[in-house]
């Protein structure tokens, strides 16, 4: 099993997203978890779910991905938030009763999607980006995606309690970066992914 965990806020707080709701449900269904289907072989999508949806929202996602998981992020940064999200996952029942079955651990950030050029067998093991940041001039890991292989899976989650315990280095990506989160195999220079940036509307792919 290729477990594809999407980190997803549908109800985004005020002033954070230039697209609506319904907006950023059409682009997580028809977008990334399509997308999923189409790249990702023998995959089991989960939804961690970061806003409180209502029941039709919640049919809509059901048809689409085979888990959904909900943690209240509201008020949290990207940072917090996503952290929150993850790591209350990897906590639950949900995941370790499953744990045994799961051969990579795939992480994408909800609305982006894989595009046409994205090839998930290129690499064996585990794979993230980095690059350096231009506001910081240190490098940072590119957090919209990211796989982590069997074999590392419980460091990936031990280093992930390290941003807790040490306290977060600058934001999501450096902190990556500096606690060496995800143990790879290969860091890939590319990722194969297109979205649209909450804040502004802008489109851009790597």
């Amino acid at each position: 099993m290729n477990l594809v965990v999407v980190t997803s806020v549908i109800h985004a707080d005020s002033g954070k997203s230039v697209f609506n709701s319904d907006e950023r449900l059409s682009q997580l269904l028809n977008k990334t978890i399509s997308s999923i289907r189409l790249k990702i072989p023998n995959s089991h999508i989960v939804l961690l779910e970061g806003s409180k949806i209502n029941d039709n929202e919640y049919d809509i996602i059901e048809s689409f991905v085979d888990e959904i998981y909900f943690y209240d992020i509201k008020g949290l940064n990207k940072t917090e938030g996503e952290l929150s999200l993850i790591l209350n996952y990897y906590q639950s029942d949900n995941f370790k009763l499953k744990y045994d079955q799961i051969d990579n651990l795939i992480k994408i950030s909800g609305r982006y999607y894989f595009l046409d050029n994205f090839n998930f067998d290129l690499y064996d093991g585990s794979v993230i980006k980095s690059r350096k940041a231009d506001w910081t001039n240190q490098y940072v890991c590119e957090t919209r995606y990211y796989k982590v292989a069997k074999k590392d899976i419980m460091t990936y989650i031990m280093n992930l309690k390290k941003i807790i315990v040490k306290g977060i280095y600058y934001d999501i990506e450096h902190s990556f970066f500096a606690y060496n989160i995800v143990p790879c195999k290969h860091k890939i220079n590319k990722l194969g992914l297109g979205g649209l940036l909450a804040p502004t509307g802008e489109y851009i792919e790597d």
